[in-house]
Parts: C-alpha cells; structure tokens; sequence
C-alpha cells in the first residue's frame, strides 16, 4: 500500500493577488441597452431601484471597486444577513421584497 502525502492548501490563495478588473464607472450605449432588462426591471419604482443600487455601490466603494473583493463580500453578507426560507418567495417577489425581508429562495438569488 502506497501512503500518499496529502498537501494543505488554501483555496482562496488566488484572492491574496489584487485583481484589478474593477466595475466600469462608465458604460457604453451599446452595453447599457444589453443590460436594461436586467438592472432596471419595470416593476420597481425609482425609489425602490435607488435604495438597490446604494446599496450595491456601497460592497463597490468600501472595496475600492475591486471586483473580486466586492464579490467576496456580497457573498460573505448574502451568506451572513440573508436566510434561505423555502416558500418564502414566489414569481411576483420582487428584488426589492428580498432585500428588505432578508428572506429567499434558489430564484431569488439567481435574480
């Protein structure tokens, strides 16, 4: 029997590295058309659209719009302030729903 000599490694090992792709501050016309459907749904109001988008900008800004970064920590806080409730949601459930209820389900998150 051979024994084999298991190595210790760090996953995340890859993020120590800045990465610099960084969020565009400016996109084109082409790319904001591409893109409407997804971050400005006709079902939301503009105030509820505005509290969305600060609220994203914010992972942005305190991670000095490092993309990496800011993903780590949307994630560290979906994972920390969000509670998977199956049920909880259904079709009509808005983005805005979720982020003020805290509470969701596989489609949300996706969404």
């Amino acid at each position: 029997m051979t024994r084999r000599k298991l190595r210790v490694v760090d996953p995340f090992t890859f993020a120590t590295t800045r990465i610099r792709p960084a969020f565009p501050l400016v996109l084109m016309p082409w790319e904001q058309a591409m893109i409407a459907p997804y971050v400005r749904p006709v079902e939301l109001p503009d105030t509820q659209l505005q509290e969305l988008f600060d609220h994203a900008m914010s992972f942005v800004e305190q991670n000095d719009a490092d993309l990496m970064q800011t993903l780590f920590a949307i994630d560290l806080t979906l994972f920390r302030e969000y509670q998977y409730v199956p049920g909880s949601t259904h079709l009509t459930t808005t983005p805005h729903d979720v982020f003020v209820n805290r509470r969701w389900v596989c489609q949300d998150f996706a969404n």
